[in-house]
């Protein structure tokens, strides 16, 4: 999944934002999830695409992919997620760096649907090999804009 979240003052995708995900009752899912250290037990997350990979080869058991370091080059700046879609999945977005970002924004909590899953990896598409290797028939990010919070003082 490619998730872009913008504001409504910058189309620009915000960064620095924790994206979970969640199951129907709102609970993060837990999965074991490949680091530098190994597997860990850690919520399931979106991560920014970063602006380089450190991916080359072929990823294997003895060699897995660590999600956080692998660049999806049609993805550009957004958030993304290698994990089968679900039903009643849902996505929680938290502001958690304050103004670092350029705003306190608010959380935001919504359901994607099944067409907003892609297949991101080369077993089911071409689009490792570049431009060149075509797209996913319908393939767009989804979009969600993010509210300022507002503050009241009296």
């Amino acid at each position: 999944m490619v998730l872009k979240v913008y504001s409504k003052k910058n189309a620009d995708c915000i960064p620095s934002l924790k994206i979970t995900v969640l199951d129907s009752l709102n609970q993060p899912i837990t999965f074991n999830i490949y680091t530098s250290n190994g597997y860990q037990l850690d919520s399931l997350k979106f991560w920014q695409n970063p602006k380089t990979t450190t991916h080359s080869g072929i990823v294997d058991n003895n060699h897995p992919l660590i999600p956080e370091q692998f660049r999806f080059w049609f993805a550009e700046d957004n958030y993304t997620l290698v994990h089968p879609y679900f039903k009643g999945m849902q996505i929680r977005i938290e502001d958690i760096d304050g103004k670092e970002n350029g705003g306190l924004f608010k959380s935001t909590l919504f359901t994607p649907s099944k067409k907003d899953a892609h297949p991101l990896c080369t077993s089911h598409s071409s689009w490792d090999e570049g431009p060149e290797g075509g797209f996913v028939q319908d393939y767009e990010p989804m979009q969600v804009r993010l509210k300022r919070k507002r503050f009241f003082f009296f």
